[in-house]
């Protein structure tokens, strides 16, 4: 007998493999292949299709966030977005292949006000940045066929056509290439992304732009280890140059202790040399060290949660040295973004939320009384306006705005959550397969059944009854409508104080000739953009003061909508975008006054 034949005795059969892969990580897959030829024929990366197309699903196609619903019964063909979209390339049949040109070829396009570096870059940062020298000098000078069109207006700060965001490869191995983007989510004044590696970078000077949203209790606030360290500091030096100055009490800085030989485990930062020493310099260096752009960006910043910061695990006899390997103790699966904060959740399972104005730090979200995620998963995270949402396994829908105040020593922060009533059955006809999130605690969601849409609003359900004769089996929110989906269809409904007015009922279609339909949306304060199954994009609404969030190009150079007032330009019927020949779009998400898009090659 041969070695093959005997491993395949003594192993499972094709069939359960191949259904236990979804319940696989990406690690596990790969080392389940190198466990014996049997499993390394069976899971062959060169020629089982049905390989690439789990890892593309785990990877790229299975979001843990509201985007996409649940599977539903008979669901065996689903696929996200993405998947729907990469599966009509004309080119390949290979999940291989498509799993290659999603991993190598996509690029990032923002487009859209682009004040406090919102977009991911600054006018003079991007090469990819055609600016007008006036308003209407492009009609003069931009005459050549194979010029670059203009795409940035100075005068407005207006990025008014998708632009690629800068974005370099740290990877030698582009198959494998970390930094591939897997998602790209919009909050009010700035995108957070996520990473194949499990990295979150957030674009602009500011995700909250300076406003408190949900977070701590209202008028507390997170106690700040940065800004007690810079006050310790500042008494330290005092006592150093004035050792008159009566000092109480033990500091806990250690000021005389040397760097550590370890160079390559611990970044030591350097102590004040002289009384002329800027006080401040060895937060500096700290902050340096633990500050990671991204390949080829400085205006892409690194987020971190707070637990995995050196700042915050520092011992009082080594509180200027720290393990510079603790910042990828934590990677993330999934991120979603609400007005002035964004939600993300972790390989682990665990929830952070960075929603403080005063702080880059995300922070670890407990719930008391309820089971840890480890025992019942948190399958799916959405952010609303001002709110947060969870979707946990055995126990449904979870809600907050508030959380307790970090002290001193704390990483993690307990929750003010409402669970809503009758969103915990795991199977049946009542089984939540998609939920929306508003404004203050307001949820709409669907079950299995889809006959009826579900409103929760302070702590009160409602059941609603739609126009709508299909099922129902997917739900988008925007700024002041919703939108349900059926298999083929999609509506759209006006949202006045958080209610949903069934009479403006509306279906949405996108360029009925080509028999192409609508798969996705996502929304800003006042324009929506429409991603389709063929990975065109669409949008409509109004373009505030002119600011370049609908994409169409400079309004003056080729009218494409009609002005309400002096600056803002209104599209009503979805205009097509264009993202270049030979690309796809497999994600959207707009928000503020901001428009982004994920690209792909066709080949």
């Amino acid at each position: 007998m041969s070695s093959i034949s005997q491993n395949n005795s003594n192993a499972l059969p094709p069939d359960v493999i191949l259904e236990t892969l979804p319940y696989l990580s990406t690690e596990d897959i790969k080392n389940l292949s190198l466990t014996n030829k049997y499993y390394h024929k069976l899971l062959d990366y060169k020629n089982s299709d049905t390989l690439w197309k789990e890892l593309y699903h785990k990877i790229y196609g299975s979001p843990y966030t509201n985007v996409e619903p649940f599977q539903g019964r008979g669901s065996d063909t689903f696929k996200s977005c993405s998947e729907q979209i990469i599966s009509n390339l004309t080119l390949t049949n290979s999940w291989a292949e498509r799993y290659r040109l999603r991993t190598e070829t996509a690029k990032l396009l923002t487009w859209g006000s682009i004040k406090q570096g919102r977009l991911g870059y600054s006018a003079s940062s991007n090469p990819f940045i055609n600016p007008l020298t006036n308003n209407f000098a492009h009609r003069l000078e931009n005459t050549d066929d194979d010029s670059s069109p203009y795409n940035y207006n100075p005068v407005r700060m207006a990025i008014c056509l998708p632009t690629q965001v800068p974005w370099d490869s740290n990877s030698d191995n582009i198959r494998n290439n970390n930094d591939s983007i897997v998602s790209v989510t919009g909050g009010g004044f700035s995108f957070q992304i996520l990473t194949k590696s499990g990295k979150i970078f957030s674009t602009g000077t500011s995700f909250t732009g300076g406003i408190r949203g949900p977070g701590p209790r209202e008028g507390q606030s997170d106690y700040n280890q940065f800004r007690e360290l810079a006050h310790l500091l500042e008494l330290s030096f005092s006592h150093l140059t004035n050792p008159s100055i009566p000092h109480h009490g033990a500091t806990p800085i250690n000021i005389h202790r040397t760097v550590s030989d370890q160079q390559n485990l611990t970044i030591g930062v350097p102590i004040i040399g002289s009384p002329h020493a800027n006080v401040y310099q060895n937060l500096e260096a700290l902050n340096k060290e633990i500050r990671e752009t991204a390949p080829g960006n400085e205006y892409l910043t690194r987020m971190f949660p707070r637990e995995s910061l050196p700042l915050y695990n520092m011992n009082e006899d080594n509180i200027l040295q720290f393990d510079k390997q603790l910042l990828d103790s934590v990677k993330f699966s999934a991120v979603t973004s609400g007005r002035t904060h964004f939600l993300a959740l972790s390989t682990e399972g665990n929830i952070y939320v960075w929603d403080s104005p005063e702080s880059n730090d995300g922070i670890r979200i407990k719930f008391r009384d309820l089971p840890t995620s480890s025992v019942d998963p948190i399958l799916k995270i959405a952010c609303g306006w001002n709110f947060n949402c969870i979707y946990q396994y055995n126990v449904g829908l979870v809600v907050w705005r508030e959380r307790d105040p970090l002290k001193s020593g704390e990483t993690s922060s307990y929750a003010l959550y409402e669970v809503i009533g009758g969103t915990s059955q795991s199977n049946g006809a009542a089984k939540i397969i998609d939920f929306t999130c508003l404004s203050d605690k307001v949820v709409f969601y669907i079950d299995e059944a889809g006959e009826f849409l579900y409103r929760y609003s302070n702590k009160v359900t409602e059941k609603i009854k739609t126009p709508i004769k299909q099922k129902i089996s997917k739900l988008v929110s925007c700024f002041n409508s919703i939108i349900l989906f059926t298999v083929d269809h999609c509506y759209s409904f006006k949202l006045k104080d958080n209610q949903i007015e069934l009479e403006t009922i509306k279906e949405l279609k996108v360029d009925e000739g080509n028999d192409d339909h609508i798969v996705s949306l996502s929304s800003g304060d006042y324009h929506t953009l429409i991603l389709t199954k063929k990975g065109q994009i669409y949008v409509s609404g109004s373009e505030s003061q002119m600011c370049g969030c609908l994409g169409l190009g400079v309004y003056e150079d080729q009218p494409w909508g009609h002005l309400e007032g002096r600056n803002n330009v209104i599209v009503e019927t979805p205009r097509k975008i264009d993202i270049g020949e030979g690309n796809i779009c497999v994600g959207i998400a707009a928000g503020g006054w901001q428009s982004s898009a994920i690209i792909v090659r066709r080949s």
